[in-house]
């Protein structure tokens, strides 16, 4: 209550933050990032992605994945 944000939001939001280093630095499919971050359900894993992040799991994989080849340094 003092943070605004439910035990739910937090563990939701830690999961989809190892989803998105998964989703940028594996070859993972979304079912198997689902999985590997305790969702059982793939619907509700990428309806929770997208609550949290605004973009849906393959989306968030081709936009930031592509920033992150573009802005590395050689």
């Amino acid at each position: 209550n003092v943070y605004g944000r439910t035990v739910t939001d937090e563990i939701h939001e830690s999961k989809i933050n190892a989803a998105r280093r998964l989703l940028l630095n594996s070859s993972m499919n979304i079912k198997e990032v689902a999985n590997a971050c305790g969702f059982s359900d793939t619907v509700y894993f990428r309806r929770i992605f997208k609550k949290v992040t605004g973009f849906k799991p393959l989306s968030y994989r081709k936009q930031f994945t592509q920033m992150h080849v573009n802005t590395e340094l050689t």
